[in-house]
């Protein structure tokens, strides 16, 4: 039997929102990548390396360490590793969290 805490994934905005989400995300790339955004983008980076503020480059380094699949992996083993004992079977045979 399939559990209700998935439910809301399969309502239809859930899909509209995801689709939505989506294509801007696919729209925010390709203007990233257009040439006319290259100048502005050089001035903002400029400005930031200009500041030289010593929580910006604690934080872009942080930023940076988390971008890691290396990191990425390890932290979702970890997270998996964390929640398995807190997992119980209900039931009707599905996983409920304590």
């Amino acid at each position: 039997m399939a559990s209700n805490n998935l439910a809301p994934l399969l309502y239809p905005e859930t899909f509209r929102f995801l689709a939505i989400f989506s294509g801007a995300l696919i729209l925010l790339s390709a203007v990233v990548r257009m040439s006319w955004t290259l100048p502005l983008d050089r001035k903002v980076t400029a400005h930031l390396q200009y500041l030289d503020v010593p929580i910006l480059g604690r934080i872009s380094r942080w930023l940076t360490f988390m971008g890691n699949s290396s990191t990425i992996i390890v932290l979702a083993i970890a997270a998996t590793l964390s929640v398995q004992p807190f997992e119980k079977r209900g039931r009707d045979g599905s996983w409920r969290y304590l």
